[in-house]
């Protein structure tokens, strides 16, 4: 099975390039596209006084549009965020990964 390493390797080589990111939660489907400017890693972190825990994830950095039915407005701070708790799947071949976590399963595809 591969890693969060190795899903992180490709997308670095999809640096400059446009992506597809299908997220399917609780029988929802989001759908994003994006120009990939670069990627970061969120650590995990846990607030001293609550106990809350903010999850790591993976931060997606370039513009974008939040595709609809109706319009496409602009995505949100030009991030999109990825949350890796309770992470079961990483694929990432050619040009398609595949990342699942408990909450859902994110599809991204490299647009032509």
């Amino acid at each position: 099975m591969a890693t969060i390493d190795t899903l992180s390797d490709w997308l670095e080589e999809q640096t400059s390039r446009s992506l597809l990111i299908q997220k399917e939660e609780q029988g929802d489907l989001d759908q994003v596209m994006i120009h990939l400017n670069k990627i970061d890693y969120r650590p995990g972190t846990t607030n001293g006084n609550d106990d809350y825990t903010n999850s790591s994830a993976l931060l997606l950095h370039g513009e974008g549009v939040v595709l609809t039915d109706a319009e496409q407005p602009p995505l949100p701070g030009n991030v999109f965020e990825i949350p890796l708790e309770g992470l079961t799947k990483v694929e990432a071949e050619g040009t398609r990964a595949l990342l699942q976590t408990e909450r859902g399963t994110y599809h991204i595809i490299q647009n032509p």
